[in-house]
């Protein structure tokens, strides 16, 4: 899906991932930006011992979703009873699936340059970061937006920011939770909310969020201005 999506193919995905529907009717540069909402299930935290099971992206272009990246990868370790309790992530279910290597090759294509959204960013940059590198000999230059560190400032009175959280305080419902696809899908919610936030702070152009966001730098190393 390089042009943007069909009438029947929206349809088509509509059934599936019923969040695209949410998005038709916004309006405002912010809203109008090009970006891709991230998140990465893996075996653990460490981004240099732990590997990526499952890629879920959304490519937002103009207000127009035009594309979904969603792979589970085969790791070389194998997954634990632990992360399988949490995600629903059995080894079974990535047995035949394809190693990082060109999955990973697959998602840079994918992102190209694109700003990249993510809730707790720091996470997913990470893991991308190190296997960029291991795998593609490349870094990660894009710019970076942290729901996360936006929630964090904009909402200071939750008693956490974690992604349920959040969602939560805006009404958002939370399916398929530690999923990369439906987590990407509650972050692109998210960030649809909180625009409308970051507009009561005057923040209502790219520039204005590329000032934000820098001012949040010293809490992330991720957030870097666009």
């Amino acid at each position: 899906m390089t042009d943007i999506l069909r009438d029947e193919d929206f349809i088509k995905l509509e059934k599936e991932f019923k969040f695209l529907s949410r998005a038709r009717a916004i309006n405002g540069e912010l809203e109008s930006l090009s970006y891709i909402i991230v998140d990465l299930e893996t075996t653990g935290l460490d981004p240099n011992s732990d590997e990526i099971i499952e890629i879920g992206a959304i490519k937002v272009e103009g207000k127009e979703v035009k594309d979904i990246f969603n792979k589970l990868v085969k790791p070389e370790k194998g997954v634990s009873d632990t992360i399988t309790n949490i995600t629903g992530i059995t080894g079974e279910m990535l047995e035949h699936e394809l190693p990082i290597k060109p999955v990973i090759t697959q998602f840079s294509s994918f992102i190209g340059s694109s700003i990249l959204i993510a809730h707790n960013s720091d996470f997913d940059v990470s893991f991308l970061r190190v296997n960029f590198k291991k795998w593609l000999n490349a870094d990660i230059n894009n710019p970076v937006v942290c729901t996360l560190l936006i929630a964090r400032d904009i909402l200071p009175n939750l008693d956490n920011h974690k992604l349920h959280t959040v969602a939560k305080y805006f009404g958002i419902e939370v399916a398929n939770r530690h999923r990369a696809i439906g987590d990407a899908e509650v972050t692109y919610q998210i960030w649809l909310k909180l625009i409308d936030k970051l507009k009561g702070k005057n923040i209502t152009t790219k520039k204005d969020l590329e000032s934000y966001m820098a001012s949040l730098k010293g809490t992330s190393a991720e957030a870097v201005p666009f």
